[in-house]
């Protein structure tokens, strides 16, 4: 698609050609006069034109255009405005020559003869009118359409639209194609325009030596009557063709490499979100880990305690257990015996009364129970077996 506003510094080195062209060949013809550049876009035309003529005046109906001309191209005898082109308010014959490059096209056709005679009245009588604009015949045929140019003319229609406010006019034809040049920088009977593409610019360039390839003679005792200057083109259009085929086959390929690595980043996010996530739930895991452990432990040194408590008590019991039977047997022979059983027993009471006792008794049912207490004797087992192995270090 064709840039709209095109830049001087735009890849797009096919339309350089094309509007720098234009622009070198109105330099020639401007030289000390007064003139109006019609739709500026980017003002680099305008510009170009005001190191050769007396005044450039250059219009737009985008007032951010003009103000972005304004900062960048800076000329006493270049100014910009902003305006609607069907409402030109000069007074008539105000200039010497008019430039409307790539413009007419963006208007739609019921508007464009208002805006020849609002050039031809603001024109002097001497002066020219300059225009350009894509021939419709041509464009289409185009697959892709140009949805800003709504009044396309066919040289036929521009014909008519230019008779009907001028005596005379010429329609030439311009086109890009691969061509070989030959010329003299002397003698030759066409202009040769060159246009060199700097890096983040283009400039307006002669033809000259820098860009020759090939030198050409011709010799002869007696004087020479014809030139040799010329151009030849590949009709078909099969250089550029093959070169811009490489090229979008080029492109889609950036294209498709550049959706890959968007996807492939896409994928790397979404790995590197869910890694987090997994890392978090490893975090909070390990943290629950760490409680358990100390709960285990806590509960472990409870168990040991109570067991060792667990294991005096019952000591004292077989002690005072027996005893009394020792007692009882001999109740006979000793006086005052009965007192000291009734001690015993109260003692013994004491013992199952007591909350240690208690807890003592539910240790065991504990122990006893089908599942935890399978769960905890092993743990017992480990806990007496560490303590073993603790000893004997």
């Amino acid at each position: 698609m064709v840039e709209e506003r095109l830049s001087p510094g735009s890849h797009d080195y096919v339309e350089l050609l094309f509007h720098w062209h234009r622009y070198q060949m109105a330099a020639e013809l401007v030289k000390g006069l007064r003139v109006l550049d019609l739709g500026i876009g980017t003002a680099y035309g305008s510009n170009y034109l005001a190191g050769f003529a007396e005044h450039v005046l250059g219009i737009d109906i985008d007032s951010e255009a003009v103000e972005a001309a304004q900062l960048r191209y800076r000329r006493p005898n270049l100014s910009f405005v902003a305006g609607d082109l069907n409402e030109l308010h000069f007074a008539e014959e105000s200039f010497d020559a008019i430039v409307l490059f790539e413009v007419i096209e963006h208007m739609p056709k019921s508007r464009q003869e208002s805006m020849i005679q609002e050039i031809r009245r603001i024109l002097k009588p001497h002066g020219f009118f300059l225009l350009s604009t894509p021939d419709h015949d041509r464009t289409k045929n185009f697959s892709e359409k140009n949805p800003y140019h709504t009044g396309e003319l066919t040289e036929t229609e521009l014909q008519g639209l230019l008779h009907k406010n001028f005596a005379f006019i010429e329609i030439y034809s311009q086109e890009v194609n691969a061509a070989s040049i030959i010329w003299s920088p002397s003698t030759t009977s066409f202009n040769g325009y060159g246009v060199k593409v700097l890096s983040h610019d283009s400039v307006a360039a002669p033809l000259d030596n820098d860009t020759r390839l090939t030198l050409i003679a011709q010799a002869s005792n007696s004087p020479l009557k014809h030139s040799l200057s010329g151009f030849c083109v590949e009709y078909e259009r099969r250089i550029l063709t093959e070169l811009w085929d490489q090229t979008g086959h080029l492109q889609w390929q950036l294209g498709k490499k550049q959706e890959e690595e968007d996807k492939d980043r896409i994928e790397m996010a979404t790995m590197r979100q869910n890694l987090d996530e997994q890392q978090s739930t490893i975090r909070t895991l390990e943290a629950q880990l760490d409680q358990s452990n100390r709960d285990v432990s806590i509960i472990a040194d409870t168990l040991l305690t109570i067991h060792e408590s667990y294991r005096k008590r019952l000591d004292r019991i077989e002690e005072l257990e027996a005893t009394i039977e020792e007692l009882e047997a001999s109740a006979q022979d000793f006086t005052g015996l009965g007192q000291r059983v009734a001690e015993l027993e109260e003692e013994l009471n004491v013992v199952y009364q007591s909350r240690s006792w208690k807890l003592v008794k539910r240790y065991w049912r504990t122990m006893d129970s089908p599942g935890l207490g399978t769960i905890l004797k092993g743990m017992r087992r480990v806990l007496i077996s560490l303590t073993h192995r603790s000893s004997n270090s």
